[in-house]
């Protein structure tokens, strides 16, 4: 009786402490800032690590400029959190450094939260590991995540996302869009080209006003709605979730269980 009272005890104190082990602890910050020029540069490629990342697009603009809030538990790691940035003949790179967390008991908090402004004509290319990502009236894209919600909004271009998992929403796309996706809502809406879903595990895919056609070549479960498709609905292989199309000038093919 004494043993299962003091492991009851022992049980009731951990976990009281481990929830706030792991809560999000950011005892020490830092502002980050660079710039780079990009004249004659025809690609921008953003490294971001554990963070946000918010990229606007500005018309005109000579240079990339990177801000960033440098976060950390650890004392220690601060000054090795750092925004680098790196030219090679015509691509310009914008890269995160942030150090793995050392062992320690309890959690470490470590990422580098970034906001970049960007020539709103020069291709994206961004590699992201985990945080949310935001981006405004940039040149195409292409966007390769593990984990994290992704907005993209006035994209002048093709937009292409390979993600983990995670929320993504993309409005206002002058190009084709092409998604594949681990888990999580997909929302489309008001592309000026085509629609291409590659693959999608969970969740719901909603796609409105898009001008072209909409294919979705494998999608695991989860329903799928599209409004206003200007060309073809295809649908090549639905796992579960209920299919719903209105307004498809087109023709119309999806599986025949639907």
């Amino acid at each position: 009786m004494r043993f299962r009272l003091a492991f009851s005890l022992v049980l009731t104190v951990l976990l009281t402490i481990v929830p706030v082990a792991l809560a999000d602890d950011c005892d020490h910050v830092a502002d980050r800032q660079e710039t780079i020029d990009v004249a004659g540069a025809s690609l921008i490629v953003i490294e971001a690590r554990a963070g946000s990342l918010f990229v606007e697009g500005k018309p005109g603009l000579a240079q990339v400029e990177a801000r960033g809030e440098a976060c950390t538990s650890d004392e220690d790691l601060l000054e090795d959190i750092q925004i680098v940035t790196k030219r090679s003949g015509d691509k310009v790179r914008i890269i995160a450094e942030v150090p793995e967390p050392r062992w320690r008991i309890g959690s470490t908090t470590v990422r580098l939260d970034l906001a970049i402004d960007v020539p709103a004509d020069i291709p994206l290319a961004i590699d992201d590991s985990s945080g949310e990502i935001e981006l405004r009236n940039v040149g195409a894209t292409r966007i390769e995540d593990s984990s994290g919600e992704i907005f993209a909004q006035g994209v002048a271009g093709d937009l292409s996302i390979e993600d983990g998992s995670g929320a993504i929403r993309v409005e206002d796309v002058d190009g084709n869009v092409e998604i594949e996706d681990g888990s999580g809502e997909i929302d489309v809406r008001g592309v000026r080209g085509s629609v291409v879903i590659e693959e999608d595990g969970s969740g719901a895919i909603d796609i409105r006003d898009v001008d072209y056609d909409v294919t979705i070549r494998e999608d695991g479960s989860g329903g799928i709605e599209v409004r206003e498709i200007g060309g073809d609905f295809t649908v090549r292989r639905d796992g579960s979730g209920g299919i719903d199309y209105r307004g498809v000038a087109g023709r119309v093919d999806i599986p025949d269980d639907e």
